[in-house]
């Protein structure tokens, strides 16, 4: 070090010695000079005086990384403390803060609890970074996350209280896309239904409604029993589900069963050709379009003669809109 050399910033790659400048006596004594000397490295700067001069009675000075000192001339000369030390001053990072060549940054060992208090105003995060939490690399499908949040293998990443949480609730979004708690809504239908007939009905030539008895349930009650008719209450699409037994039979007959719209035949159930003494069974079902108003019955006739109907069963629920 010279005599000018107020101020040194050392920023080398290894352990370095300086030595503070030789004292003067008499004219040009500088009594009252300091110097700063600051260390920016992981290394160690040896401060040594000249000659046999010292600083607060020692012969040298060891400054440790990421500290600075600062050192004031006595004015004496010769074996007295020609040096002290007018201040000692280090520069830490710690809690999630690292220190690299004198620049503190934010990434290390969070080594305590601890708290940002915001006082009403904002944190925010910007750019097209990522923020990550339980893991350090964005995982496969995360390409367009903003926030990650990684448990491994174990449940429950995510904790949200609000005051709406609860046993079983689901978190669900408003327009706006704010999330609270809500209980699941229950499944519901607007039609739902199961009717059935006794024995005896008897089918005739040609084409008639079959006859139904009792309700088992009609959730919004949409079926009419002086009908025979389930009236659709909204539009949408309808599962339908029929079925009936019929007795032996006496002669050749043809029998036949259609599930009707608004009065006319939809779809067909079944058609057979009945011998004695054979009877006749059917089951089937198909989805139909439905207006608000429409209505669904279950047809069914002969080509001779007539026959008497059993079981009598209709299923109907709405499966879509």
């Amino acid at each position: 070090m010279t005599n000018n050399d107020f101020y040194i910033s050392y920023n080398g790659t290894s352990n370095t010695t300086l030595t503070l400048p030789l004292a003067i006596t008499g004219n040009g004594n500088f009594k009252g000079r300091m110097y700063t000397i600051k260390n920016n490295t992981a290394f160690t700067v040896t401060i040594n005086p000249s000659g046999s001069e010292t600083i607060n009675g020692n012969n040298s000075l060891s400054l440790d990384s990421y500290r600075s000192v600062q050192l004031i001339n006595t004015g004496l000369t010769g074996t007295s403390d020609t040096w002290e030390i007018f201040g000692i001053e280090r520069i830490t990072a710690s809690n999630a803060l690292t220190i690299i060549n004198n620049d503190i940054k934010l990434g290390g060992i969070l080594s305590q609890p601890t708290d940002i208090a915001t006082a009403g105003n904002n944190l925010s995060v910007s750019g097209t970074g990522k923020i990550l939490a339980g893991i350090n690399t964005v995982p496969i499908g995360g390409v367009n996350a903003k926030v990650i949040i990684s448990n491994g293998e174990a449940n429950g990443a995510v904790q949200i209280i609000d005051g709406t949480q609860g046993q079983d609730k689901v978190l669900t979004s408003d327009a706006n896309g704010l999330a609270t708690w809500k209980s699941p809504t229950t499944q519901n239908v607007d039609a739902l239904l199961r009717v059935t007939g006794g024995a005896g009905q008897i089918i005739p030539l040609g084409l008639v409604t079959v006859d139904f008895s009792t309700v088992v349930f009609d959730r919004s009650s949409n079926f009419n029993l002086a009908t025979d008719r389930f009236v659709a209450p909204t539009a949408g699409y309808y599962l339908v589900t029929c079925s009936f037994q019929t007795d032996t039979s006496t002669t050749t007959q043809g029998r036949y069963a259609y599930i009707g719209k608004n009065g006319t035949v939809y779809e067909v159930l079944g058609t057979s050709k009945v011998t004695p003494p054979d009877g006749y069974a059917i089951s089937g079902s198909t989805i139909v379009f439905l207006n608000s108003g429409d209505y669904v019955s279950l047809l069914a006739g002969a080509t001779t003669g007539s026959y008497p109907v059993y079981n009598t069963v209709m299923n109907i629920i709405k499966i879509s809109n």
